[in-house]
């Protein structure tokens, strides 16, 4: 679980969103200066076996609404490549069951996760945002509101309630 701060928008109404997809255990939501972006049943793989740039720059950051729908975007993609099934050793007590789970890596050399793919991420980016594919992904680079041309952490230098892309900034992936 990764927890975020948020800017508000001045709209109430606009002060809540929330993300998921279906088929897996997933979820984020922003309610007001929070944003929680939950990676369940991965047993804490993509905060201990990876370091995902984005959110280390979304860590420094108050994110903007369209921000925290790009790192909801991220985790949900990554979600999709989380390739263990964990096996857990229960234990009854007499008035408790204590569940062990066994470590994720267990015999094999395969890391717990399959090889990120850009242009899949794009699609997931694309439906997350609402914006069409072409305009955040051009084959070979994505566009990202997350981090500058230098891998920086990057303020949306717009308010909260406005949503807009400036001129397409492509990261190098």
């Amino acid at each position: 679980m990764f927890v975020f701060q948020a800017q508000e928008p001045t709209d109430p109404r606009h002060r809540f969103d929330y993300v998921d997809i279906i088929n897996f255990p997933f979820f984020a939501i922003r309610v007001g200066a929070t944003a929680v972006v939950a990676v369940l049943q991965d047993w804490g793989a993509l905060a201990q076996a990876v370091t995902v740039p984005a959110f280390e720059a979304a860590r420094q950051l108050v994110l903007h609404p369209q921000q925290f729908r790009e790192v909801a975007a991220l985790a949900a993609y990554m979600t999709t490549l989380f390739n263990r099934v964990p096996k857990h050793l229960l234990y009854a007590g007499e008035n408790h069951v204590d569940v062990m789970t066994l470590p994720l890596q267990g015999m094999s050399t395969k890391f717990v996760f399959d090889p990120f793919d850009v242009g899949d991420y794009a699609q997931v980016l694309a439906h997350v945002t609402g914006h069409p594919l072409e305009e955040l992904y051009d084959g070979r680079n994505i566009v990202t509101l997350l981090r500058d041309g230098d891998n920086q952490p990057w303020a949306v230098p717009w308010p909260a309630d406005e949503r807009q892309y400036p001129h397409i900034r492509f990261m190098q992936r």
